[in-house]
């Protein structure tokens, strides 16, 4: 009897503080310790219905195919100046009288450098490499 006694009375030691610590905890009481963080990783949330449903997997293809890209795809033709500058691809109706060269020095674009020896828009006559420069 006194054995179950102590061992009664060591569990109610062992008890009551515990429980007041865990009211201190919850009144907000200065010097309560936290509780111990639990840390637990929340399973997926997968509905019942989601299970049974299955989907053919795709298919990869083989890479995929070069497109061309045209010259002209931003309007410019890239054959005269330098990045910054856009000699149209296709120039606007012209003035009567106006030439690509007029149209070019009101734009402020004269004294551009062609890239390519073609001069596609015959904008250098003398072919040293500067367009509408006379």
């Amino acid at each position: 009897m006194r054995i179950r006694l102590a061992a009664a009375l060591t569990a109610a030691a062992v008890a009551v503080p515990s429980a007041v610590l865990f009211a201190a905890q919850a009144s907000g009481a200065p010097g309560a310790r936290p509780a111990p963080a639990v840390q637990a990783t929340p399973g997926p949330h997968v509905l019942p219905f989601a299970k049974k449903l299955r989907s053919p997997r795709p298919r990869l293809t083989a890479r995929p195919k070069k497109t061309a890209i045209p010259a002209s795809i931003d309007g410019c033709d890239h054959a005269y100046g330098t990045a910054g500058q856009c000699v149209p691809w296709d120039f606007p109706k012209l003035a009567r009288g106006e030439s690509r060269c007029d149209w070019i020095r009101a734009h402020k674009l004269a004294g551009i450098t062609v890239n390519n020896p073609r001069d596609r828009h015959r904008l250098d006559p003398d072919r040293n490499g500067i367009a509408c420069d006379n």
